[in-house]
């Protein structure tokens, strides 16, 4: 860091300095209650006069030898004071950097972030459990702090560890987790270095156990959130829309098959709402999130915290300039570097129009009433199909 110095010039130095000497009373008795009495005392303090027989002597007359060499002895006393002023004002100076600089070059400990989704899938072996188990994890330097919230168990918790061992693969308990209250257990774990390792590496994972299942009834592996990119590949708006995690038990795919009531008002006018909340009752539905409009070209990205090795996430919106045509990104691996582009659906409720045709075509408008977007077009009956005429990619989305 630059510096902030502060330049004396030598005159203020100076007058400074003569006038920061401590002047001592009665050096010479002859000089008492003169007027130059203080001036006699501070000529004898920095060693520029030394008197005759202890005298000042006032009134005697001074030689060339004796001009000379007070001016030497002056400027020797100045040399001094100049060079304790320096030091001085070195000192102060790294003292005012060290305050300015406070904190600066040191690395701040980085709050790290991970989670975990425990399920009875992951035990080895698996465990036919409906419970779930959410954990909450975060590090700073070597200190671990969680929170762990289960649902669904077949009893009270009897024991729960982060253990060590990859996913799939079973190991020693490391830690024991804090006991259980109203399904819930927070606390903090001080890590060695071989632990923290283990962690950054995904050697760690989550094991609760109960009375029925002893070795353990859900298990999550500990990881770093991932973060899901999504990007609206057109040149039209995506409405809201859903982004579902969820097991091999439950699909989005309704291809071959009648839409679901509640896909009908996503489809035709962008609501979301009636499907989520029909997903939200399915099983192997472990999550549904809710995703803003994306005009041309947007992008969005959203954490992702249920990680175990085999969820998947899907995600769908309505391409507005369509009647019932939207964009499914379905079952991608819930795993980092998997990306998928969006296979765009026709719901077959309503005939197809021209593309971006406007309301009178069937179209959503957001001035509209939802009754008077779903009373628009001509209503059909068909079954939910690959669209005929979204042919151009819509929706990507990429896990990192």
């Amino acid at each position: 860091m630059k510096s902030k110095r502060f330049i004396v010039s030598s005159s203020i130095v100076g007058a400074f300095m003569i006038g920061a000497v401590a002047i001592a009373a009665g050096n010479f008795a002859d000089a008492e209650g003169k007027w130059y009495e203080d001036a006699a005392n501070w000529a004898s303090d920095t060693g520029i006069i030394e008197g005759i027989d202890g005298q000042f002597a006032g009134g005697e007359d001074m030689n060339r030898a004796q001009g000379v060499t007070m001016l030497m002895r002056y400027n020797e006393y100045l040399m001094a004071e100049m060079d304790l002023m320096k030091a001085d004002m070195e000192a102060m100076e790294k003292k005012m950097d060290e305050m300015m600089n406070e904190g600066e070059g040191e690395e701040e400990m980085e709050e790290m972030m991970y989670s975990a989704h425990l399920t009875g899938a992951q035990e080895v072996p698996a465990v036919d459990t409906d419970a779930m188990g959410m954990a909450e994890v975060t590090v700073k330097g070597n200190m671990l702090t969680y929170k762990v919230t289960v649902e669904g168990l077949t009893g009270d918790v009897t024991a729960a560890h982060f253990h060590s061992g990859a996913m799939g693969v079973n190991g020693d308990a490391v830690h024991a987790l804090e006991a259980f209250a109203d399904d819930m257990s927070t606390g903090t774990w001080e890590m060695t270095e071989a632990e923290m390792k283990m962690l950054q590496d995904g050697g760690l994972y989550l094991n609760v156990h109960t009375a029925a299942n002893a070795d353990g009834e859900i298990r999550g592996q500990v990881l770093m959130p991932l973060t899901l990119h999504l990007e609206n590949l057109s040149e039209g708006t995506l409405s809201g829309g859903l982004v579902v995690v969820h097991t091999d038990e439950a699909s989005l795919n309704f291809v071959g098959d009648k839409a679901p009531e509640a896909l009908e008002p996503l489809a035709e006018w962008g609501d979301a709402s009636e499907l989520a909340e029909m997903l939200e009752g399915l099983d192997g539905v472990v999550a549904v999130y809710d995703t803003e409009a994306m005009t041309a070209g947007q992008k969005m990205d959203m954490m992702m915290k249920e990680l175990d090795g085999t969820m998947h996430v899907s995600v769908i919106a309505m391409y507005v300039g369509s009647n019932d045509g939207y964009a499914l990104v379905d079952s991608m691996k819930l795993m980092t570097g998997e990306s998928m582009v969006a296979v765009n659906h026709d719901a077959g409720t309503e005939q197809n129009e021209a593309l971006d045709g406007g309301f009178e075509n069937g179209q959503p408008d957001a001035d509209k009433t939802d009754q008077e977007n779903m009373d628009n077009g001509t209503a059909t009956d068909e079954d939910v199909a690959v669209h005929d005429q979204l042919t151009d990619d819509l929706l990507k989305a990429m896990l990192k």
